[in-house]
């Protein structure tokens, strides 16, 4: 996800530029506007970015863009494309996955189609007569336009009825329009192209009111709330601009009485429940693996392999105890304990753990920062120096000088649970969970982060739950430290579903909190 955001950073960035030296006003909208003022950056759990332009601006950005975009760009809306029915357009960076590698350079190593949604802003009819009929011709076309696209959905609903209606809703609309038809060109494209025309029947001098007008005429009948949108034109008079991650971004001046109309205390986190659609590059993904492409390995166990890895770590561990009763029988030296941190930086997320230890006269206690390396789109990899520092009065001991095959401590803790399986940061392979099970009595992995508390009606984020859940430092470690009871639970839901029920109990006993 965080490389999606990174590709439509630049996409924005080259938008920006075109805008701003062409005269061009645009603002934030949608979760980009709400994920700005609140979060200065992405909604954690958004996808996408939306930005929108009053409609003389919008409909000049429409004509000029081919000369003021990057040549790799392409605009993706109800003119360009036959299948779509959305009143927006889609800037994007190609309309193909894209391995080139200037392209994963300037897009941060996202192969997929990133881009930005601009949504064009309209202006009410002055007067309520005016208004009344402005929905009712836009209604009229866009019933028709949606009673055609399930014909071509579905042909058995083309029957020589409904053909002759259609035939004959056609001649009225070229009527009251004063408008021609061509039947051999695509109807529904047409009369979309008609709907977007009718709603930007008025202009800003003569409307005192502004709105997204898909949604104040409800032409999807799905809001039923059009008065949420509507807005005094000077609320988009002028723009601030606010940060957003790395860069900035104009809202209108307005935003927070804009915000508050919308969504009412939009302070408060209102988490995003359906999946549909969610991430927007899921069914790029979906075509890489129907051609039998990926771009990075998923971590994969079935039942039979996680059984046997636990029969081998058993053995190794049994032979091991015997080991250690012939050859230390009386020897009551202190048991060991390992902690690997990832980073320096998630060290407070150990400490606790690392004082309880240290605190305790049967252990003796030993800190070694885990080496790791980052990860280039062309299959590199490049060793990460931790320049961050530790607490004086943690002792660090080196990778290197410490043996796990000889020395087999007691206890191993860990940090960082996708060994391999990771886009962008990967671990020494002797350092991989399944590794490190072997050579220790007990492995334990507690996160390097915290997540927001989780509603388990949350279905986005639960769906990315298996980014940091089904991972083999999750899987093969002997006991799992999670901040919660409720995130144990849905520990517990994700890992029975991903290995199956028979195993539902021993993930309940292996996760604590």
């Amino acid at each position: 996800m965080k490389h999606a955001w990174a590709a439509q950073l630049e996409v924005l960035n080259d938008i920006d530029k075109a805008c701003t030296e062409n005269e061009i006003q645009y603002f934030a909208e949608w979760g980009t506007l709400l994920g700005a003022v609140r979060h200065h950056g992405f909604i954690p759990w958004d996808d996408d970015m939306d930005i929108c332009m009053k409609r003389a601006d919008y409909e000049k950005f429409l004509r000029i863009y081919d000369k003021i975009m990057p040549e790799n760009y392409t605009i993706y809306n109800i003119t360009t494309d036959t299948e779509t029915d959305d009143f927006l357009s889609r800037v994007i960076n190609g309309r193909s996955i894209n391995f080139d590698k200037i392209h994963l350079e300037k897009y941060h190593g996202f192969p997929y189609s990133a881009g930005i949604d601009i949504f064009p802003l309209d202006f009410i009819a002055p007067d309520e007569d005016d208004d009344k009929y402005q929905r009712e011709v836009i209604a009229i076309v866009n019933t028709l336009a949606k009673t055609i696209r399930g014909m071509q959905e579905d042909e058995s609903l083309m029957t020589e009825e409904a053909i002759a209606d259609v035939k004959e809703d056609v001649k009225h609309i070229e009527k009251l329009c004063n408008i021609t038809i061509d039947e051999d060109a695509d109807l529904v494209q047409q009369l979309n192209i008609l709907v977007d025309r009718l709603c930007g029947l008025y202009t800003e001098d003569e409307s005192e009111y502004i709105t997204l007008m898909p949604l104040w005429l409800d032409v999807n009948g799905i809001w039923r709330d059009g008065e949420r949108y509507r807005f005094p034109k000077d609320y988009y008079t002028k723009t601030v601009r606010l940060p957003f991650e790395n860069t900035t971004i104009p809202v209108p001046y307005a935003y927070d009485k804009i915000l508050k109309k919308k969504y009412g205390d939009y302070k408060q986190f209102v988490h995003e429940w359906g999946t549909h659609d969610y991430p927007f590059y899921e069914r790029q993904i979906d075509i890489l693996k129907r051609e039998d492409v990926t771009i990075s390995k998923e971590f994969e166990c079935s039942m039979q392999e996680y059984e046997a890895f636990k029969q081998q770590k058993n053995t190794v561990r049994t032979a091991r105890s015997i080991l250690r009763q012939v050859n230390d029988e009386n020897n009551t030296d202190k048991k060991t304990v390992v902690f690997m941190p990832y980073k320096s930086k998630y060290w407070e997320n150990m400490e606790a753990l690392w004082k309880e230890y240290s605190d305790n006269d049967e252990y003796n206690v030993v800190v070694i920062p885990l080496p790791y390396y980052y990860k280039n789109f062309d299959g590199t990899a490049d060793y990460c120096e931790d320049k961050g520092t530790y607490p004086d009065y943690v002792e660090l001991t080196t990778y290197e000088n410490y043996r796990f095959e000889q020395m087999n401590p007691e206890k191993i803790i860990i940090q960082n649970p996708y060994d391999e399986f990771n886009m962008t940061v990967t671990v020494h392979p002797a350092f991989y969970s399944r590794n490190l099970a072997i050579h220790t009595d007990e492995l334990i992995y507690m996160p390097y982060f915290k997540t927001e508390e989780i509603d388990e009606n949350d279905m986005r984020a639960y769906k990315w739950m298996k980014e940091y859940v089904t991972m083999p430092g999750v899987v093969y470690a002997d006991k799992v430290i999670v901040q919660s009871e409720n995130i144990k639970k849905l520990y517990v839901k994700k890992l029975t579903e991903f290995l199956g029920e028979d195993l539902q109990k021993e993930w309940d006993n292996k996760i604590t909190y």
